[in-house]
């Protein structure tokens, strides 16, 4: 399998996945709420897992299912994923909401749907359908066993969560048409990306599982304000919005240059060796300066660093590759 194919797998792995069953009315095989868990080893990942990924999969794996049909994952102590299901008497749909490794990279990918069985306090999971490939390997690897009821009656479970904000593309079909670029097919916004007045939006389709750039990705803001992949653009704009913090920075500089954002690991990878730091977002002076690491959506992929520094008069963008530093 091409490197391409097993990035794009194990990206939606690293999506993280897990979508699992509440308290339902459907019959006596049904999970009660509570925690299941599962250990996920070396020896269940696929053989084209890069060894530097292995670490982000490998360890103890709990979902927890709360009241208002409610879900949680966590590994090893850290939640990376909350949301809700709905459920039938044949199966159980699941849909990520939020988290750092949720599965929302596209509206497809958000919902699956299996069919479950529950026994002498095992869960376990079929397919049905599901186009997240990560959600599928993670749910189906191992079955969950139910943990002891003293720890599943101390569990909060999430708050459930606003609906989710309509689409608001005229801003960006508007820029377009500025631009000399009247779109053609359909202008689409990642409403999760959405902080202050800035809105990110591209158009046109992308096939589910494809490393294809989505469509001129763009920022722009409800006084027309922009930015894009270049230089030549509102940085110190988006870069000053009230509420942006580093991490929440790289991932919308990520996005908007076709990426994932990096943060460091225990293990580092031997593209960048231990050059990996964390986000930063500073203002001194006048002047935002954002850094952080990104890793592009390409075959094959690869690390770069991003610096961007802004003030009032312009900006200043410069893309280091891992392997040139």
């Amino acid at each position: 399998m091409p490197r391409r194919a097993a990035r794009c797998a194990m990206a939606a792995v690293t999506s993280l996945l897990l979508f699992v069953p509440a308290a339902f009315t459907v019959g006596p095989s049904t999970p009660q709420l509570g925690a299941y868990s599962m250990s996920i080893v070396a020896q269940d990942l696929p053989a084209n897992v890069p060894d530097e990924a292995r670490n982000n999969f490998v360890g103890k794996w709990q979902m927890i299912f709360a009241k208002e049909d409610a879900y949680q994952i966590s590994k090893d102590g850290r939640v990376l994923v909350e949301g809700h299901l709905t459920s039938s008497t044949e199966q159980i749909k699941f849909k990520d909401e939020r988290g750092d490794l949720a599965c929302t990279q596209e509206p497809e990918m958000e919902t699956g749907s299996y069919k479950l069985s529950y026994q002498d306090k095992t869960l376990t999971f079929k397919l049905v359908a599901d186009k997240c490939e990560g959600r599928r390997f993670v749910l189906t690897v191992h079955s969950w066993l139910k943990e002891s009821q003293d720890h599943a009656s101390a569990i909060q479970g999430p708050p459930t969560p606003a609906p989710t904000p309509a689409e608001d593309t005229a801003r960006y079909v508007a820029w377009m048409e500025k631009q000399g670029k009247p779109l053609n097919d359909k202008p689409h916004e990642v409403v999760s990306l959405r902080i202050g007045d800035w809105g990110f939006f591209y158009h046109g389709e992308r096939p589910v599982g494809s490393w294809r750039p989505l469509q001129d990705r763009t920022a722009v803001d409800r006084s027309g304000q922009a930015v894009t992949e270049s230089e030549n653009g509102d940085w110190f704009a988006l870069l000053s919005t009230s509420g942006l913090d580093a991490a929440s920075a790289l991932k919308r500089v990520a996005w908007l240059f076709n990426a994932d954002g990096l943060v460091p690991t225990a293990a580092p990878r031997t593209a960048r060796g231990d050059k990996l730091t964390a986000p930063a977002l500073t203002t001194k002076d006048g002047v935002i300066t954002f850094r952080g690491w990104c890793e592009a959506h390409s075959d094959p992929p690869y690390e770069m660093r991003i610096t961007i520094v802004a003030d009032t008069k312009g900006s200043k963008l410069v893309v280091d590759p891992a392997s040139k530093l």
